[in-house]
């Protein structure tokens, strides 16, 4: 595997995007209060293959056609505690998180997975 510590903080290879974080909070009725919060963050982004897009499908089974790899000192999170997927916001589009590896022991960065978001 290539160690990528020094090219996700290096200004010449990471692009701009915005990192959303997204929590839920009951209302009542079985609603959910959603509250984003937008972090603007430099990260590394390069488009998934097609070997890595046979892999993945959305939560409703139909197959993703567009993704990235992001790779970033910035934590990204699935689902926990309340919190939704985060989301990263590229040139005006939305990518969801679908599968996170953690690097940060060993080389301080995180990776994952994006799927063009189907949320219009």
């Amino acid at each position: 595997m290539i160690d990528v510590s020094e090219i996700v903080r290096d200004p010449d290879f990471t692009v701009s995007c915005v990192l959303i974080r997204q929590q839920a909070k009951p209302i009542g009725n079985g609603r959910d209060e959603i509250t984003k919060i937008r972090k603007p963050i430099q990260a590394v982004l390069q488009p998934l293959t097609d070997a890595q897009l046979v892999n993945i499908v959305y939560a409703d089974g139909s197959p993703v056609t567009c993704g990235l790899t992001y790779y970033g000192v910035e934590r990204v999170s699935l689902a926990d505690d309340g919190f939704i997927n985060d989301q990263i916001e590229f040139n005006g589009v939305l990518y969801d998180v679908m599968s996170i590896a953690n690097y940060n022991p060993n080389g301080a960065y995180y990776q994952a997975t994006l799927a063009r978001s189907k949320q219009v």
